[in-house]
């Protein structure tokens, strides 16, 4: 859950909870008072000691005070569970609910949606606070979608057309979206769309014989048609090439060579399953392998990213390692530069950790002229002196590039 920093709702909305009313059943799940307030729902039992009780055992929620039998969320009654809300809300500091209260909030907006559905996510899309009204509609609708999908993914839906109520719901959606196949996974992808142009992932759960090449077009075809603005996926799976490098290397190798639109599309990822970063010099007969039989421009990409096949915290040192090893000069030099240049602009988007690499290259002046054309022209002044001693570079040819 995402939760705000909510202000502070005026003390008589708490108040309105705890008068006394004359039933203890629900509330309609309408209200025709005027104007119409964002807000349904159970009245309390009019009982003083029980409101009493209430905001007591509120309080004790709140401080984390779980000395009573009758000191967890998982007590309060469902008809009491509003007034638990708002009185944990008042207790919100200036930096927004602690995880701990956020936690209680679910659990209990969960047990109720369990028990009356209808009631609990009429009240959450009618709460006054558009951001807590959020949240609340994602707790109720989180467990929901593991064992109704389809009308969880309908509501979510309906919500966003209907009301501009966006939720961030992608990652439960798709977990249970991903068992039914490629194209209902994109589907709930799609129905979380967040305004920005981030986004968030963790791994997904891929069953056996799920098809990553439809998975991966739509992505690809969705990304290149929001090419200068638009909506982005709030959640990803982090995991698409690496799960499809498991089943069929060569099918996920081939999309990543051919497309840069894939949200996470680091050559590592191919990678994982069967190269070890702690033992570089295994995985050096399959990448020269690969690089050899690419064409020019699959082959600045392929080394432009090779350096997320390796921890960052290992520097140049195994691709050096890997370069010094081929036999052929030309194609040593080409690589090292191709690794070098791509590093630049890949993910780290920084080739400095990787100076070593023009050490392939056979004389400072061959070193200067490729540095002179490369994509870390006017920020190789930023690299350490010393490194650039090593290279036999000074820093007034440095500066003369940056200057051209």
């Amino acid at each position: 859950m995402k939760w705000l920093s909510y202000l502070l709702l005026p003390l008589g909305i708490l108040i309105g909870y705890l008068i006394p009313h004359p039933s203890s059943a629900p509330a309609p799940l309408t209200d025709t008072s005027s104007p119409p307030p964002r807000r349904n729902r159970p009245e309390v039992p009019s009982d003083p000691a029980r409101s009493a009780r209430i905001l007591a055992l509120a309080d004790r929620i709140g401080k984390g005070d779980r000395s009573g039998e009758d000191n967890s969320s998982a007590t309060v009654a469902i008809a009491d569970i509003p007034a638990i809300i708002e009185r944990l809300l008042s207790q919100a500091g200036p930096s927004g609910l602690s995880w701990q209260l956020q936690s209680e909030i679910d659990n209990m907006l969960a047990r109720w949606a369990a028990e009356d559905f209808d009631s609990a996510f009429s009240w959450a899309k009618g709460y006054p606070s558009a951001n807590a009204s959020k949240d609340f509609l994602e707790a109720i609708l989180e467990k929901r979608a593991e064992t109704d999908f389809e009308g969880t993914l309908a509501l979510v839906k309906s919500l966003l057309a209907d009301d501009g109520i966006r939720l961030d719901l992608g990652k439960e959606l798709f977990d249970t979206a991903v068992k039914l196949g490629a194209e209902r996974a994109f589907e709930a992808l799609i129905a979380c769309l967040s305004d920005g142009y981030g986004s968030s992932g963790s791994t997904g759960n891929f069953p056996p014989g799920f098809d990553f090449k439809a998975f991966a077009e739509l992505s690809m075809d969705f990304s290149k048609n929001r090419k200068g603005g638009g909506s982005a996926f709030s959640y990803y799976p982090t995991n698409v090439l690496e799960e499809w490098a498991k089943s069929d290397t060569t099918a996920a190798l081939g999309f990543y060579l051919s497309s840069s639109e894939l949200t996470f599309n680091d050559l590592g990822d191919i990678t994982k399953s069967f190269i070890d970063p702690s033992e570089p010099e295994s995985a050096y007969p399959w990448i020269l392998e690969q690089y050899r039989n690419l064409d020019a421009e699959q082959r600045k990409k392929f080394a432009g990213d090779l350096n997320s096949v390796f921890p960052s915290e290992m520097g140049a040192a195994p691709l050096l390692k890997m370069v010094n090893a081929i036999p052929d000069p030309a194609l040593r030099e080409q690589i090292a530069k191709e690794m070098f240049d791509g590093f630049g602009g890949s993910r780290t988007g920084n080739s400095m950790p990787y100076l070593d690499l023009l050490s392939v290259l056979p004389t400072p002046a061959a070193r200067l002229e490729f540095l002179s054309k490369s994509n870390m022209r006017y920020s190789i002044s930023l690299a350490p002196q010393d490194k650039l001693d090593s290279l036999g570079i000074t820093k007034e040819q440095i500066d003369a590039l940056g200057s051209e």
